[in-house]
């Protein structure tokens, strides 16, 4: 008589009469940023911003100006985000309302581009949720992602962006930010721009970086920004920054974690840092973007 194994039943996984052994998550096998040295203090922040300004600052002397163009469902933290990068990089004491900010699930204030300049070369512009309507056209997309269109005016469902006037400059987006909440099922519609992305961004016509938000709800240690030291550490976060980077198709070095300023009026050392951190990655996509974008200028120039 065979020896019949008993196979715990949460160790098992079944498809149609088929019982098959789930293959267990091997420990540490996960490392996002696990190599990332971060300083979490006034130092660290202040050796942050001195990295960005020197990376800005060819772009600078050239009066280049980066734009940066943030998207997201609504609720997602998008308009926070920007309040947070506009907060840290001016050092303000005072948490920035300059975005105003939904405090509802379908809530969303922003109707239009809101935008506003950081460093003297880069423009923060932030995108209202109407990419989840399941009007709008790819070629819409496809136009404001390649910057095709005047960042102004009030915004509906139907999305028809008005093309800027001939003796307009066309606004190249630098990078787009894909700002999303952890562990999200991605919608039909969201799923259709993210592929317009990888597209634009596969041909060489645009930078991206994916923004996580809500951390204080992805772990609870995290509600107390003194724990923010621990992020990279995290087993929680390592596995939802895995999860959006399979969701979203993008390499997990594209994908960093903030702390929003939901509840604070003041900002605090350790949130400022992650801000900090966060916006580094993304000016490194925009100059990298526009670097790339000379290089094939000046490729084209030299074979006519």
């Amino acid at each position: 008589m065979g020896v019949i194994w008993s196979i715990p039943q949460d160790l098992v996984t079944s498809v149609g009469n088929w019982m098959y052994p789930v293959e267990l998550d091997k420990e540490e096998t996960y490392y996002w940023n696990r190599n990332t040295q971060i300083k979490w203090d006034k130092e660290g922040a202040d050796e942050l911003l001195r990295e960005i300004k020197e990376r800005l600052s060819p772009f600078k002397e050239k009066k280049q100006t980066l734009n940066i163009l943030v998207i997201g469902p609504t609720s997602c933290g998008k308009s926070s985000l920007c309040n947070g990068f506009k907060t840290t990089l001016n050092q303000k004491k005072e948490v920035v309302q300059f975005f105003r900010v939904g405090r509802r699930e379908d809530e969303s204030y922003t109707k239009n581009f809101q935008f506003t300049t950081l460093g003297d070369c880069v423009t923060l512009y932030d995108m209202a949720g109407v990419f989840e309507s399941r009007h709008i056209k790819t070629e819409d997309i496809l136009s404001i992602i390649q910057g095709r269109v005047k960042f102004t005016g009030k915004i509906d469902d139907f999305m028809n962006p008005t093309p800027p006037a001939t003796s307009e400059a066309q606004n190249n987006v630098s990078c787009l930010v894909l700002v999303l909440k952890p562990g999200m099922e991605l919608p039909v519609h969201l799923k259709r721009i993210i592929e317009q992305i990888h597209k634009t961004a596969g041909e060489g016509e645009l930078g991206y970086h994916v923004i996580l938000t809500h951390l204080d709800e992805v772990d609870h240690c995290f509600k107390d920004t003194q724990n923010l030291n621990k992020l990279f550490s995290s087993p929680v976060v390592q596995k939802k920054v895995e999860y959006i980077s399979k969701q979203v198709g993008t390499p997990p070095n594209t994908i960093s974690f903030v702390r929003n300023y939901c509840y604070e009026t003041q900002s605090d050392i350790n949130s400022d840092v992650l801000f900090l951190h966060a916006f580094k990655q993304i000016i490194n996509a925009a100059c990298e973007q526009e670097e790339k974008r000379a290089e094939f200028a000046a490729a084209a120039a030299a074979q006519d």
